[in-house]
């Protein structure tokens, strides 16, 4: 079999006996590659419903705060196609992607609007989390620099 230097190679890869979860991902794909469709089917959501059914904070009642931002089933529901639609599409390449540059230049242009940005303003789209927060960071340090003389700002 093909995998049988990476089974043999994760099998070594034990943290206290238990396997890594990688370990456990590669045995269910390949577990799966030759059954019937169906039948995969029925292993996939079996899977599912074992890892859904782990215990969990009750996050879907409003119980933590910052690990989840939103629960609604519609928006989830459109995130979830969305992210179908356009997972394999780079933004970092909009040569081969247009439709991505366009549909940041119209968000940008958007929100630009919603927060009276003003014809000289600069926009950009990232990813998230920690790239925005240092998105964040830059624009108030120009900002600073800028408006306020700053030459040596801190955080």
């Amino acid at each position: 079999m093909v995998y049988d230097p990476i089974v043999s190679f994760l099998r070594k890869q034990k943290r206290g006996g238990t396997e890594v979860l990688s370990y456990t991902l590669l045995r269910f794909v390949i577990a799966c590659a030759n059954k019937p469709k169906k039948q995969r089917a029925f292993i996939i959501q079996n899977q599912k419903y074992r890892y859904s059914n782990l215990p969990h904070t009750r996050w879907e009642e409003g119980r933590v705060s910052g690990a989840v931002y939103h629960h609604n089933k519609i928006l989830s529901d459109l995130a979830a196609l969305a992210y179908r639609k356009f997972s394999s599409a780079n933004p970092l390449h909009p040569e081969v992607f247009p439709g991505v540059r366009k549909m940041e230049a119209e968000v940008c242009a958007m929100v630009s609007e919603m927060f009276h940005a003003g014809p000289k303003a600069g926009a950009v789209m990232t990813s998230g989390g920690t790239e925005s927060i240092l998105m964040s960071c830059k624009a108030h340090r120009e900002w600073g620099k800028d408006v306020k003389g700053i030459t040596e700002p801190e955080m």
